[in-house]
């Protein structure tokens, strides 16, 4: 087959499923002890402590870094609408870059958390 022959969407398309096939394979989930559990157990503990935070009346906060800051956003997003539970980022820029010019950025989410976090909130 000639390179110009190639379909290279598909091409990329492919590895892409590839790729992902295998994250899914080598994942490690873990269980509040450390102890190895199966994807879909660690589905099961995560969607009870969603449902538990909800039914009493408790907040979600979601954090992440870099991408997985976009992610959690959407997630909060997700779970204020679909699920109708209280979620909540820590990503108003001046605060974040406050934060971290003041404190270091190792510590970005430790004060908004000590200040809005209460007993049985969750934590993703």
């Amino acid at each position: 087959m000639r390179s110009e022959e190639i379909d290279f969407p598909n091409l990329y398309a492919l590895k892409y499923f590839e790729e992902l096939g295998n994250l899914l394979k080598n994942l490690q989930v873990t269980n509040e002890s450390g102890g190895n559990i199966c994807l879909e157990e660690g589905t099961d503990l995560a969607l009870e402590m969603i449902s538990s935070t909800k039914t009493s009346s408790r907040k979600i906060m979601i954090i992440g870094n870099g991408g997985s800051a976009s992610i959690a956003g959407h997630l909060q997003n997700d779970l204020c609408k679909a699920v109708e539970v209280k979620a909540m980022v820590f990503y108003e820029q001046s605060l974040l870059t406050a934060l971290a010019n003041d404190d270091g950025y190792e510590t970005v989410f430790e004060r908004p958390v000590n200040l809005w976090a209460d007993n049985l909130d969750l934590m993703i």
